[in-house]
């Protein structure tokens, strides 16, 4: 029935039984209505409306009052369905007659649904044909009504039969042919009575299809009526009256046309962290309004959806809209995806350090490192200046500290990994402290049981999306009569109350396609623009680690250039250049397979091609290192030659020694470390230390222990290469002084090996890939990734 008056002027809203959701909203609106009602009688001390219309027709007051008309078609269906619905529209009817407000309602059969409550407060009642007495005596206390056979003819009562007359409705469904002639037309065709007296057709009258017209529409009266009052209306300029409820929000709301933002603009200046979020219903206030969240006040966000329903959507539009407002100097944001790879489209952003997956178990133990040190600095800097709050400590220190935004899609989606509960604690830390030290966190789940109760505690913003059971949803944001629409970004949000709103879509287009190529766009465009400080990426070490790839790192660069450093891998956490610094200890080299200890040694050959030092290679014959014998200045591989290097060393020591003493006669102070830190270094490699010392006689190893002991001091630098389980079994005096080594590279687990025992040794040790090894230095083994040749 609703359609037929769409376009009458007078019509402010309908409602269907498709609806759904809008009737509590529409009821909410009506209550609104009957408030502003009362103020304004208030405000001009008039309690009826027909008082305040004289007001209006005299012109004493501007705003116009008309008598509002709630009419039900088939309430017995509404009454069914949503029975505290009806109860309240009847409550209101009857609380705002004064006020101008009335109600009609239509039904087939009363019986069983016109209460005692709706009979009370109806003096008017109509009744058309009904199916029987009773019916008509529950209506009327007559039987009249069920004896009524023509169309239309109906009984009117008023009252206790103050008045009770027979009348003819009207009917307004004619076709509304105002140009027909009162000529009656001629039926031509030709029909034979048969023995009943009854009618047949014998010929059709085709005459009036000769002409060829078109059929067309014809509008029924009640249409013209609509249309020509329409018409009236726009021409008398009669403004449409505020309506009591606005129409339902929109099922797509854009976030650029909510918050127009240029973002080359917008980065130049310093603002809240405050995303808009979408439009917001306000039945009991009469508008639609957008609204953003103050995660500086708020602090942290929980938005709970069952699948399908736009959580990864939501928390695109989040990032987008602040990406537009916060340059990647004053936002960094950590995207942890545990759901569809719904966050990966935001990778692109420079505001983004990294994004996370569940299969990324090291890089997600790094970002918990990271979170975890990045909040003992923030505290401690708040701590040096006696502030609460990173606002109150920029304000004291003159400084600036990005804000950080961890997002997590899926919350649900780490259940069970090995890292739950450290990346738990880590969450619930963030919730508990990080909003005072500028970190915030926004999850999705999809029931609020994902998130424990001590986590839950510390986010104040909850927000829900449709949900499979409204009750969940209702117990998200508490108590109401509102229900979420099924449509995707439809939520509820608790502000004052329960209120019901349509979350954005982060950029302009039809389809999620669409969606997403915009903020691709959108995000490479903010890349080229920004040429200022950006997020670290959480460092990953690469698969495979290639002597290119090492040398190209920039660590790796600036560690070539210093003299006394030589690279020898990288660090897993900081993915940085682990160096070994000759001038401060000897290195052992322990490995496992002898095709180790050949490629390290040749790589530390390669890399110390460019420093000035003399190079000396203790090898064994038939070695695989024969191919860089030109690269160094000596080289020995038998007995003979391990004893005329030994003794050409010494005696380079011992020349070297004297020297000094001269050079100390003149100047006093000299130390001898600073003395050798300006003379060219002796760099002793020994390969397969084992076998090398196996071939020396007693008095050769003699001397090179007493060189690997009290060389260092005189310029003297050695680098061990042995088999780490052979080394162990050694003891003569060169073994005995490798094993004693203050920094090695190992190619074992720490548990395999009994020479070293860090402070960090662990007992449930994984195994070492290939291309793993310890760096060992103060107590301590460094994981290290190396070179796969």
């Amino acid at each position: 029935m609703a359609n037929l008056f769409r376009n009458l002027p007078h019509l402010l809203g309908s409602i269907t039984n498709l609806d759904g959701a809008q009737s509590m909203r529409a009821l909410i609106s009506i209550n609104a209505e009957l408030k502003r009602r009362q103020r304004l009688f208030s405000e001009n001390n008039v309690n009826h409306i027909n008082q305040y219309q004289k007001l209006y027709k005299d012109g004493d007051v501007s705003e116009p009052m008309p008598h509002l008309f709630l009419i039900s078609d088939e309430f017995a269906e509404l009454k069914s369905e949503q029975p505290e619905f009806m109860k309240e529209l009847v409550s209101t009817a009857r609380i705002g007659r004064s006020l101008g407000i009335h109600l009609i309602l239509a039904t087939q059969k009363p019986s069983g649904v016109v209460d005692d409550q709706i009979w009370s407060n109806s003096k008017f009642k109509l009744a058309l044909k009904v199916a029987d007495k009773s019916d008509s005596m529950e209506m009327l206390k007559t039987p009249d009504a069920a004896e009524i056979t023509q169309p239309g003819r109906a009984y009117l009562q008023v009252g206790n039969n103050e008045i009770y007359e027979l009348f003819q409705s009207a009917w307004s469904g004619a076709d509304y042919l105002p140009d027909q002639s009162d000529q009656e037309e001629v039926d031509n065709t030709i029909y034979a009575i048969n023995d009943l007296g009854q009618y047949e057709i014998l010929s059709e009258d085709l005459s009036g299809l000769s002409d060829g017209k078109e059929v067309k529409t014809v509008p029924t009266e009640l249409d013209a009526v609509i249309d020509g009052i329409h018409a009236i209306t726009e021409e008398a300029g009669i403004a449409p009256l505020p309506r009591p409820w606005l129409p339902p929000l929109a099922e797509r709301v854009y976030l650029p046309e909510l918050d127009t933002v240029d973002y080359k603009t917008a980065w130049q200046e310093k603002s809240e962290l405050e995303p808009m979020l979408g439009i917001a219903d306000i039945p009991s206030m009469q508008a639609q309004e957008s609204f953003r969240i103050n995660l500086s006040k708020d602090g942290h966000i929980a938005l709970y959806s069952s699948p399908g329903y736009g959580k990864s959507t939501f928390l695109q539009s989040i990032l987008m809209g602040l990406a537009r407002q916060h340059n990647p100097e004053r936002l960094h944001a950590y995207l942890l995806d545990f759901g569809t790879n719904g966050l990966l489209p935001l990778r692109g952003l420079p505001h983004v350090a990294d994004t996370m997956n569940i299969d990324e178990e090291e890089k997600i133990g790094k970002f918990m490192r990271r979170m975890m040190t990045e909040m003992k600095r923030r505290k401690k800097l708040l701590s040096n200046f006696a502030v609460a709050s990173l606002e109150m400590y920029e304000k004291a220190s003159g400084e600036e500290e990005p804000r950080i935004l961890v997002m997590v899609d899926g919350f649900e989606g780490f259940k069970n990994a090995k890292f739950e509960s450290d990346l738990e604690l880590v969450f619930n830390q963030i919730a508990r402290e990080g909003a005072g030290i500028g970190m915030h966190l926004i999850v999705t789940a999809g029931r609020q049981a994902s998130l424990k109760a001590n986590l839950q505690s510390n986010i104040k913003v909850q927000i829900a999306l449709k949900m499979i059971d409204d009750n969940e949803a209702r117990g998200i944001v508490g108590r109401t009569t509102l229900s979420i629409e099924d449509m995707q970004g439809r939520g509820m949000i608790k502000f004052d109350e329960p209120t019901i709103f349509q979350s954005a879509l982060p950029t302009m287009g039809e389809g999620t396609l669409e969606i997403i190529e915009g903020i691709q766009k959108e995000a490479k465009e903010m890349d080229e623009a920004w040429d200022g400080e950006r997020p670290l990426p959480i460092p990953m070490v690469p698969d495979v680690l290639t002597l290119s790839d090492f040398k190209a790192m920039p660590s790796v660069k600036r560690d070539i250039q210093i003299p006394e450093l030589i690279p020898v891998g990288i660090d897993f956490e900081q993915v940085e250049s682990v160096s070994w610094n000759y001038r401060r200890n000897n290195l052992l080299f322990g490995y496992a397979k002898q095709q180790e200890g050949e490629e390290f040694a040749s790589q530390i050959i390669d890399f110390v091609q460019e420093k000035t030092m003399i190079k000396v290679l203790f090898d064994i014959e038939n070695s695989g290192l024969y191919t860089k014998y030109e690269q160094v200045n000596a080289v020995a591989t038998n007995k003979e030659e391990y004893s005329d290097l030994i003794e050409v060393i010494k005696e380079k020591i011992e020349e070297r020694t004297t020297d000094f003493n001269k050079y100390k006669e003149e100047n006093e102070a000299i130390r001898l470390a600073d003395y050798y830190q300006e003379i060219e270094p002796i760099f002793i490699i020994i390969h397969s230390v084992s076998k090398v010392t196996a071939n020396m006689d007693s008095k050769a190893l003699q001397y090179m222990a007493q060189i690997m002991t009290e060389g260092h001091s005189q310029g003297v630098i050695v680098l061990a290469i042995n088999d780490i389980f052979e080394l162990a079994k050694g003891y003569d005096d060169v073994s005995k002084v490798v094993k004693t080594f203050e920094e090695a590279v190992i190619k074992v687990r720490m548990n395999d090996q009994n020479i070293f025992s860090p402070n960090n040794k662990n007992y449930k040790e994984e195994p070492l890939a290939s291309d793993e090894s310890y760096y060992i230095m103060d107590n301590y083994g460094h994981k290290i990734k190396q070179v796969r040749q």
